[in-house]
């Protein structure tokens, strides 16, 4: 009987001596959980204050310095090393509305799908033509918006190859003022001199229209441009350029050229 207690004591005291080291791992367990969280939630919030400080304290205007070879561009291995040297230069494909040795060069992202581009497309050729020489517009296209917008991106540089840039403008011109489909697109392109046989071979898959097309998509998307109107203005003398967001007015556009200088 005797034996038979020490023995209940001994494996009493065994049982509570093992529920203390449960209890005491599970507290030591906790403690790390907590530890953990504590941590993950203090990386937290310096991350987002650091991300914080940094956009607040990031200005609309980077340096640039432009190398010899950024005047005429159309290399995709020298723009994947260095994408901002070739967007911010006017290549030999590029449709330009003003003076090419203009001091100032407004690159723009567009799409004639874009109600908000058909805005800035009239507030662009505005400042253009009123800065006598001292402002050069870039137009490049960015269609993403609506099922014909890549349509009407093909007809355009059919246009732009086979009459050039001033008949270019123009069919912009008619474009952003007409309810459009493919079939207007097209009607369109007709008006302006082009052939139904022109038009097939520009929308081919391979054709250089689309080929052109699809690089600016390219170099867009590599340097952050999302939507239309959007891009660059670009001051040659200065080295400076700033980001262009949406249609804005005439007066904005004005200052952030005048900032540039």
């Amino acid at each position: 009987m005797e034996q038979e207690n020490i023995k209940k004591n001994i494996n009493t005291e065994k049982s509570e001596t093992e529920v203390r080291e449960v209890f005491s791992d599970t507290k030591k367990n906790t403690k790390n959980q907590n530890n953990i969280f504590v941590i993950v939630v203090i990386a937290g919030i310096v991350g987002f204050l650091l991300a914080n400080f940094i956009q607040n304290n990031q200005s609309n205007e980077v340096e640039y310095v432009p190398s010899e070879t950024t005047q005429e561009n159309d290399s995709k291995e020298s723009f994947a090393k260095n994408p901002f040297s070739a967007i911010l230069s006017i290549s030999s494909t590029d449709a330009f509305f003003g003076d090419k040795n203009a001091e100032t060069i407004v690159f723009e992202y567009s799409d004639v799908g874009c109600p908000n581009c058909a805005r800035f497309h009239s507030t662009v050729t505005g400042v253009v033509n009123e800065s006598v020489g001292g402002v050069v517009r870039v137009y490049r296209h960015f269609p993403v918006i609506r099922d014909f917008s890549q349509h009407g991106a093909v007809v355009a540089e059919c246009v732009k190859n086979k009459f050039g840039n001033e008949a270019f403008f123009n069919f912009l011109n008619k474009v952003f003022s007409r309810n459009l489909n493919k079939s207007v697109l097209t009607d369109i392109g007709i008006e302006y001199g082009l052939t139904d046989s022109d038009i097939t071979s520009c929308l081919a898959n391979n054709s250089k229209e689309n080929n052109l097309i699809r690089s600016y998509v390219e170099q867009a998307s590599l340097v952050g441009i999302r939507g239309t109107p959007n891009g660059f203005i670009y001051n040659k003398k200065t080295g400076k350029y700033s980001r262009l967001f949406g249609a804005i007015p005439k007066n904005e556009l004005e200052r952030l050229i005048n900032k540039l200088k």
